[in-house]
């Protein structure tokens, strides 16, 4: 199949949602989850426990904030990326896109902007309504152009529907699965 090792992959799970009760978070829990058991690295970011400033463009740099600098690197390090977020106003989470921005731009010796570059990148979100499957595309449209992001076609799009409390129903937690192996199929591919 490959001549890759499982060791020398690396994966980062980031979970986007700032709610203390948040599902994506629980989605992403899972997805780090089924990487570990499959034998991979992976390294979680949990913004809720992360200070990231607002994006305000070069000259009053947000970019030059050590948590930018430390979350920049860690998302370098991976080889491939499975992003969690809710879903608000039919776009994925503000916390969301401010990530992205203060980890693809590049900023003198501290930032390289190439921190999402022709990364593989799978997607969990949560939204309130099934009919939110659509939501997430504008961004998948900045992963592309801006980073030259290959996104995981099989993304994750789950609603209230899908929990029993803070339980996953069976169901989601079977796309979450594969959307890990798809994840790990794709960054594979892209590495050979």
């Amino acid at each position: 199949m490959s001549s890759l090792s499982v060791a020398a992959l690396s994966f980062v799970v980031i979970s986007c949602s700032l709610s203390p009760t948040s599902k994506s978070a629980i989605l992403a829990q899972h997805a780090a989850t089924f990487l570990k058991q499959d034998g991979y690295s992976v390294d979680f970011i949990d913004l809720r426990t992360v200070t990231l400033p607002f994006c305000n463009g070069i000259n009053n740099s947000a970019y030059a904030q050590p948590s930018v600098k430390d979350i920049h690197d860690r998302i370098l390090k991976a080889d491939g990326i499975i992003l969690a977020s809710p879903i608000h106003n039919f776009a994925v989470s503000a916390s969301c896109k401010n990530l992205f921005e203060l980890t693809n731009t590049p900023y003198g010796d501290k930032l390289s902007g190439k921190a999402w570059k022709e990364k593989v990148v799978g997607f969990i979100g949560q939204s309130g309504s099934p009919k939110s499957l659509m939501a997430p595309l504008s961004f998948f449209g900045s992963l592309i152009l801006d980073a030259r992001a290959t996104i995981v076609p099989h993304f994750v799009m789950s609603s209230p529907e899908d929990f029993e409390g803070e339980i996953p129903s069976p169901l989601i937690l079977d796309r979450v699965k594969k959307l890990t192996t798809d994840t790990i199929r794709y960054t594979i591919a892209l590495k050979q």
